[in-house]
């Protein structure tokens, strides 16, 4: 009996030894850190946490990396944002794949959250000003003010070009205002002037 409370002590006490053993993944995640490959150090901090309380030391190291790469997502997203020449629904969708692919390093959103929905939002905002512009530019087009028309399909092709309502509204457009050069064509053969009639000639056919 006291032979197997002897093994059952020893047992427990390896146990015990081995729970306290620090993992090697913390080793691994410093000298990922020391060569900057903060992507790893995470990656090895976080598996090191996982296996048990003896791992408590990397907690902080894994907090402060996780605010460096989170920080880098939120500077690379805004600077992508800036490069672009207008603000427009493809660059604020890179910006914000930057963010989205980093959110693994943010477990409780509490460091990209804010901006994720931020950069949705203004996707969101976006969206719905040009559905503003579609509306007045189709109301435009059926009072026959093209050139008013075209500028409004140009903002909203140049702000988000692959916005739903945009080819109905550019076919509606080439429609309206091929059929308004057409008769001017033919009204001005009519009345002699050929000049005018080769110039509306040439826009028709550049509605394509």
């Amino acid at each position: 009996m006291s032979g197997l409370r002897l093994i059952v002590s020893l047992m427990f006490l390896l146990v015990s030894l081995f729970s306290c053993v620090p993992s090697p993944n913390i080793k691994l995640a410093e000298d990922a850190a020391s060569r900057g490959d903060l992507e790893a150090a995470h990656d090895y901090y976080a598996a090191a946490l996982s296996e048990g309380a003896a791992n408590k030391s990397a907690e902080e190291p894994l907090k402060k990396i996780r605010l460096k790469l989170t920080e880098q997502a939120r500077q690379k997203a805004a600077a992508n944002l800036q490069s672009a020449q207008t603000k427009n629904v493809a660059a604020i969708k890179q910006s914000l794949s930057i963010l989205e692919q980093a959110k693994r390093f943010d477990p409780d959103g509490s460091l990209l959250g804010n901006d994720i929905r931020n950069y949705k939002n203004s996707i969101v905002q976006i969206d719905e000003n040009n559905r503003n512009i579609a509306a007045q530019a189709n109301q435009l087009i059926a009072a026959g003010e093209f050139a008013a028309a075209r500028k409004n399909i140009d903002v909203i092709e140049q702000v988000d070009p692959s916005f739903a309502e945009l080819p109905n509204l550019k076919q509606a457009y080439k429609s309206g205002y091929g059929g308004q050069l057409e008769k001017m064509i033919l009204k001005s053969y009519a009345d002699g002037n050929v000049e005018q009639a080769r110039a509306a000639m040439k826009t028709w056919q550049s509605l394509g």
